[in-house]
């Protein structure tokens, strides 16, 4: 007859019985020595490691510390000297030959759309809007112009469009290098059309009244990739003064352009 061992359990419902062999019963029991022995491992090495645990943990925690650290002064390091790196490139600009100078003037818009004696009208920034008569951002500048009066391309460039647009009437826009635009509106008439090189000093247009205008005028921007940015910052640059621009219109990192120049 087979060894087994019985296992009685009672409960509101009455007595239950179940029959084990005995290899139950020694795995039961092994598993249960075994339990108690790892407990009792695990009891006596927090005693006696527990310190030492404790401060390899501790070190690790100082360590993380020293890392972040040592990462921020890294950082800042790098930042530094960037910032010497960018200094170094402005004081460098007067190395720039003059035939550098003259070329780059050919390729970033510079000097005057129109005569330069025209009269500055209404300048780049917050103004009251002369047709709305609410306070808005002026994002050109007003040239008075007067009827007819020429209108040049004010840098090399490729036209983008020549036709209307709301509010601004009559405009020609032209794409030049590194992602730069010169946008001229309210005109009386155009002579170029869209996709057609132009000059930096060609006549592309006249000027007049047209769209939401209160007399003859030029409206003139410059745009960085459709931002617009202070003309009267490309129209100060010149190859006597060939560090205003960069000096001043701060909106664009000039500094890897000048690297190249340089």
């Amino acid at each position: 007859m087979k060894k087994s061992f019985i296992v009685t359990i009672t409960d509101s419902k009455g007595i239950k019985s179940y029959k084990f062999s005995q290899k139950i019963k020694k795995i039961v029991s092994m598993l249960g020595i075994s339990v108690t022995i790892y407990l009792l491992i695990s009891i006596i090495a927090l005693l006696f490691l527990g310190g030492s645990y404790l401060k390899n943990i501790d070190i690790l925690s100082q360590n993380s510390e020293l890392r972040k650290f040592k990462n921020d002064y890294e950082e800042e390091q790098k930042r530094e000297q960037e910032r010497e790196n960018k200094k170094a490139t402005m004081s460098n600009l007067n190395e720039v030959s003059k035939t550098k100078k003259r070329k780059v003037l050919t390729m970033i818009p510079n000097s005057y759309p129109v005569k330069p004696d025209t009269r500055v009208t209404s300048p780049f920034g917050g103004r009251i809007h002369p047709i709305a008569g609410v306070q808005k951002d002026h994002k050109g500048i007003d040239f008075g112009t007067g009827m007819n009066a020429d209108i040049f391309s004010t840098a090399d460039g490729i036209v983008s469009f020549a036709g209307q647009q709301n509010g601004y009437g009559n405009v020609v826009i032209i794409d030049h290098s590194f992602g730069l635009q010169s946008f001229y509106a309210h005109l009386d008439s155009y002579s170029v059309k869209t996709r057609e090189f132009v000059k930096k000093g060609q006549v592309v247009a006249k000027s007049g009244n047209t769209g939401n205008s209160t007399g003859p005028h030029l409206h003139y921007e410059i745009r960085f990739y459709g931002v617009q940015l202070d003309p009267m910052n490309f129209i100060k640059w010149s190859e006597d003064d060939f560090e205003y621009l960069f000096k001043n219109e701060r909106s664009i990192e000039w500094e890897s352009f000048l690297k190249e120049i340089i």
